[in-house]
């Protein structure tokens, strides 16, 4: 009988896994850090494989406090940490070389050429960013451009790109599912926020490797979960680490719902979690009214 929820909360420096029964109480968890490597001061990366390894390692311990067994497993949800790249080989699933960390600053002189640009102009019109460090697509034009067999592997099929969760979720899938949220989506670069569409213009030129979006709700279904964690055929979900607090994503469910009714109910000051489409339709009847500043996720 299914009795538990897991969820798999993979941070910048560590994972940590959590059995959650039905009433939501954690009845489990199971934490430890991972290698943070630093090659000089403007660089910071993962191991993507170490990244995998520790969360089958935390799952099974947290698994093993409960005394749960695989099919008392009802489903599994991801949080993590944005936009950290992972290049891994289509067919072997190893990655192609450390994962670039969100924190990373190696691609600031590019965000600078870009900012004082047009094109600069109009990624931050399009997407509500000024270009960025923690963008993935810069991550990615950066290792296309100092990596061969990044470059080679990408442009010929036979490599994927994608954040965290999309790494995660493919491994535990074994493969069959390439996907990431919106909110994850929302810092690589190559996504109009307004428009929910892939730029014309965009870092990214070889779009087959780009994951397949899914978005950030409770019924986001991707894919199987593999055993011996959990039962086949459970539901797997991701969404992003920096949805920080319960009231931000039940208004996120508020706005799927009825968007009139949740910015009715905002105060002064309130951070507004919500969609394109959300937002098109506050549009529509005439909202926001005065400075609003959206975002998919959090303000920076």
């Amino acid at each position: 009988m299914e009795k538990y929820i897991m969820v798999i909360d993979e941070g910048t420096t560590g994972t940590r896994a959590l059995l959650f029964d039905k009433d939501f109480n954690i009845v489990s968890q199971s934490y430890e850090e991972f290698t943070q490597y630093t090659p000089s001061e403007d660089k910071v990366e993962h191991d993507a494989m170490e990244i995998y390894d520790k969360t089958i390692d935390m799952c099974k311990k947290a698994m093993a406090q409960a005394g749960a067994a695989p099919e008392e497993i009802s489903g599994i949800g991801i949080t993590n940490q944005r936009a950290t790249t992972v290049i891994w080989d289509k067919e072997t699933g190893v990655p192609l070389c450390k994962a670039i960390v969100w924190q990373d600053n190696r691609t600031a002189d590019r965000c600078a050429q870009i900012n004082d640009s047009e094109w600069g102009k109009k990624c931050k019109q399009a997407t509500g960013w000024t270009v960025a460090p923690v963008y993935s697509s810069l991550m990615v034009e950066w290792l296309m451009k100092n990596n061969e067999e990044v470059n080679r592997k990408l442009r010929d099929g036979s490599a994927l790109f994608g954040t965290i969760d999309t790494w995660l979720v493919w491994k535990l899938t074994g493969g069959k599912r390439h996907t990431i949220s919106y909110s994850n989506v929302s810092v690589n670069g190559a996504l109009n926020n307004l428009l929910v569409n892939t730029e014309e213009e965009t870092l990214l030129s070889a779009p087959e490797f780009l994951p397949e979006l899914c978005a950030d709700k409770r019924r986001n279904v991707v894919g199987i979960w593999t055993p011996p964690l959990c039962a086949e055929y459970n539901t797997l979900a991701h969404s992003t680490d920096s949805q920080k607090a319960a009231d931000q994503k039940a208004l996120q469910e508020q706005i799927y719902a009825d968007s009139l009714a949740a910015i009715k109910e905002a105060s002064f000051g309130t951070l507004l979690v919500c969609d394109p489409f959300a937002y098109k339709a506050l549009q529509e009847h005439g909202y926001p009214k005065g400075k609003m500043v959206y975002y998919l996720d959090v303000i920076r």
